[in-house]
């Protein structure tokens, strides 16, 4: 089984720093890949590369693949995926209707990125997949994307929607009360029988799609209660970014049944660093206390390892100074 590493935390802590760093340490002795769910893009930045897509960006002499999320053109992408046949899929996307339902799916990048994470885990040349996700307030949008949308996608509810021929009393009363049901005729006869069965076609081509969110919301729930699956939480020392990642930490456990047992400080004083009492009147001397009091609270106790990564410079910054830092989290 390989290891799979979710970098979680707020924007600006450097999160997506510390995702490229583990990826590059691990790099030196395994093989593995690097995804960045990040709409901002600064792992492409950091790396020194000048694009990152879908495709592998391949470095550390073939050891690391980086990707980067990548929307343009995605429903195709992933149709070209779980469609087989050039064909058809050519068929799906010249549909008059197609742009229509292709503008109108809600957080289709998260999906993209989802499928990607499933097929970079379902690889058997891989030993190890580090997950830079999207900042806390959209991660767990990403999470349960798959989940909303295979639910939205229910097979049932198609049948009614899809099939004109289905007897009006019966399975419809099932599903929609009485109330419901002259409307329900009524909407059909107002888009007309012609234009019912035209979406019913594309629909029905759509139906691949539904399968691979089934499967990759199935996968990504068991992937996140896997015991190779480690989260992640990076933070810096200060008050407010601290109690972000609190709140993260805990919302993991109570949305998602999953306990965030690493916390990575960046920016942070080393630990046991003493500082003479003549500098108390600086800024430095400030900071240094202020960071201690921080670090006394009964939340750090509960993580079982809690590592300080010191500030590294945007000038000083390139892979040998990453792979250096992600040694020290290795």
């Amino acid at each position: 089984m390989k290891k799979v590493y979710l970098i979680l935390g707020s924007g600006g802590v450097g999160k997506t720093t510390v995702a490229a760093a583990l990826g590059l340490a691990l790099a030196e002795k395994q093989k593995g890949a690097l995804f960045t769910v990040d709409p901002s893009m600064r792992l492409c930045q950091t790396l020194g590369l000048e694009k990152l897509s879908l495709k592998p960006s391949v470095l550390s002499d073939g050891n690391l693949e980086a990707y980067g999320l990548e929307v343009h053109d995605g429903l195709t992408m992933i149709l070209e995926k779980v469609i087989k046949d050039p064909e058809r899929v050519q068929k799906v996307i010249q549909h008059r209707l197609f742009n229509i339902i292709e503008g109108n799916i809600s957080h289709l990048e998260h999906f993209l990125a989802m499928d990607k994470v499933v097929e970079l885990v379902e690889r058997d040349d891989l030993d190890f997949l580090v997950v830079d996700t999207p900042p806390h307030d959209q991660a767990f949008e990403f999470f349960e994307t798959p989940k909303v949308l295979s639910n939205f996608l229910d097979k049932a509810f198609l049948r009614i929607l899809l099939d004109p021929n289905l007897p009006e009393e019966g399975i419809i009363s099932r599903f929609i009360g009485k109330a419901l049901q002259e409307g329900w005729k009524l909407f059909r006869s107002l888009l007309g029988e012609g234009f019912w069965e035209e979406l019913s076609v594309l629909l029905q081509d759509l139906m691949p799609l539904r399968e691979r969110l089934v499967f990759a919301s199935e996968r990504m729930n068991k992937l996140l209660h896997d015991s190779n699956t480690q989260a992640i939480l990076v933070s810096v020392p200060e008050s407010n970014p601290l109690r972000v990642a609190q709140a993260l930490s805990i919302d993991w456990k109570n949305k998602l049944g999953v306990n965030v047992e690493s916390l990575i400080l960046n920016r942070s004083f080393p630990e046991g660093l003493m500082l003479p009492s003549d500098l108390s009147q600086t800024l430095f001397y400030q900071k240094w206390l202020t960071q201690n009091k921080l670090m006394q609270g009964e939340w750090f106790k509960s993580f079982h390892k809690v590592h300080r990564l010191s500030p590294l410079s945007p000038f000083e910054m390139n892979r040998e100074k990453l792979q250096e830092m992600g040694r020290e989290l290795c």
